[in-house]
């Protein structure tokens, strides 16, 4: 039930805490101040009637979503809030009298009915109990189904996906975009990157990134520039000779594509956006108390016995300062 980095195992070296579950008696790696909402293996509908999983999502797939008006509606992914394929998590598994089984981050929205009003109650997936009623979705329409058993698991990846709706269908369940503060609350606050989803490009390592890819298109370019100033050099050496030139320098364009500094995962990378980072700041100033408890993980940061703790200092410093470079060394 805690977390704390322990620099001598992996974790420590990929920027990750080192984490013990009580519910499971596991260790895994977690994100030492972030928390997670989709595993890899959640499966999500398609317009067309397949499925795809969390880990194989991309921006600009087409998924089901739920508007307003309560239909179900083809809707297309504008980015991830958080993104995190190597990391593991601790999610409940919430299983259904109808068969599904939703697997989310204890501090994941859904919605649930209520008994007294025919509007959905925005809740947090470790809030549901055993006997509440959730929505799930068939060719039909939205359904009501009951929760049957509850369980925890660790398991590979962290999808935090947004779509235009702010809603999704996973493992046949209705489900939030949002987590930690109430559905109409995020969905408010996360307006913008609706509207402009080049928000959610930055994140750590989206620079290094699209400088690399920025890099192997120059080189590929020089390389078919140079293919063409050894040809004219030659001077006439014959047809031949520059018609195997112009075949080298029509491969080496068709590698060069302008596609590679705009692929999948420069926009999609890892982590969370930095526009995310800046709205859990404003929410945890403004709307502290309405933050989803964290019941499941409890994150320590701060090494014991470190530098920091022996100068004697505040509690706090060494946190924030922790903090800092912690932040420091995701954003390198």
């Amino acid at each position: 039930k805690h977390a704390r980095p322990m620099f001598y195992i992996n974790c420590g070296y990929r920027d990750l805490c080192y984490c013990y579950s009580k519910i499971t008696r596991h260790h895994y790696c977690c994100s030492c101040d972030v928390g997670s909402c989709f595993p890899a293996h959640a499966r999500l509908p398609t317009p067309t009637g397949a499925t795809t999983t969390m880990g194989h999502l991309r921006t600009g797939d087409q998924v089901l979503a739920v508007d307003e008006s309560g239909k179900v509606v083809p809707t297309t992914i504008l980015g991830f809030m958080d993104r995190r394929p190597r990391e593991a998590a601790l999610y409940v598994t919430l299983r259904t009298s109808m068969g599904h089984n939703l697997t989310l981050s204890p501090n994941h929205v859904l919605f649930k009915s209520a008994p007294n009003s025919s509007h959905p109650v925005s809740v947090f997936g470790s809030d549901i109990n055993i006997g509440d009623v959730i929505y799930s979705t068939n060719q039909t329409g939205i359904h009501k189904t009951e929760i049957i058993a509850i369980d925890h698991e660790v398991t590979q990846g962290a999808y935090v996906p947004l779509t235009r709706e702010g809603t999704l269908v996973v493992e046949g369940i209705v489900v939030s975009c949002y987590a930690s503060y109430k559905h109409s609350l995020a969905h408010t606050f996360l307006a913008p990157a609706r509207i402009f989803p080049a928000l959610l490009y930055l994140r750590p390592g989206f620079v290094s990134r699209l400088v690399t890819s920025v890099e192997n298109l120059a080189g590929n370019v020089m390389k078919t520039l140079l293919l063409v100033l050894q040809d004219a050099a030659g001077g006439g050496a014959g047809r031949g000779k520059t018609s195997k030139v112009q075949s080298i320098t029509k491969d080496g364009m068709k590698d060069t594509r302008f596609e590679d500094v705009r692929s999948d995962d420069v926009p999609d990378g890892e982590g969370e956006a930095y526009y995310i980072s800046l709205v859990k700041l404003v929410g945890w100033l403004l709307y502290r108390k309405e933050k989803a408890a964290p019941q499941v993980l409890q994150v320590r940061a701060v090494v014991e016995d470190g530098w920091l703790q022996v100068l004697r200092l505040p509690y706090s410093l060494p946190q924030m300062t922790y903090t800092i470079l912690g932040l420091l060394a995701r954003s390198w």
